[in-house]
């Protein structure tokens, strides 16, 4: 019993000199409508670029919904940062308007993966907005 409380209190002191103190996360989900993908690359790009956000916790893509849920911690990150962080891939984000047409980004060759649908997706894309 003596070499248990011994321990602890020596526990104690190293946590108290060397100041470790276990922060406490914030963890929130938040659903993101997403408008501008057009096929399962645009989802793997936003995915990535999501998880690359310190404070992401979990990032999900649903293309059918058009929407992605990203559980990350509230302390680090607001829901507008990952809105920002949609847009400036070239997607938008609720009623953040990307900054640039994803397609527009693929045909400079400014992306690391670029759509493998590009031609398909983009001209889909003028389609549809036609």
């Amino acid at each position: 019993m003596k070499k248990l409380s011994f321990v602890a209190v020596l526990g104690l002191a190293l946590f108290l000199i060397f100041g470790v103190v276990p922060q406490s996360v914030q963890a929130e989900t938040a659903v993101i409508n997403i408008s501008g993908m057009s096929c399962g690359d645009c989802v793997d790009r936003i995915e990535i670029a999501l998880k690359k956000m310190d404070g992401v916790e979990k990032a999900v893509v649903d293309f059918k919904k058009s929407s992605a849920d990203v559980t990350f911690d509230s302390t680090v990150l607001k829901v507008d940062d990952i809105r920002t962080a949609i847009t400036q891939i070239g997607y938008s984000a609720d009623d953040m308007k990307a900054a640039f047409n994803h397609c527009d980004l693929e045909k400079s060759a400014k992306v690391e993966k670029s759509c493998s649908k590009s031609k398909e997706c983009c001209a889909n894309k003028k389609a549809k907005s036609n």
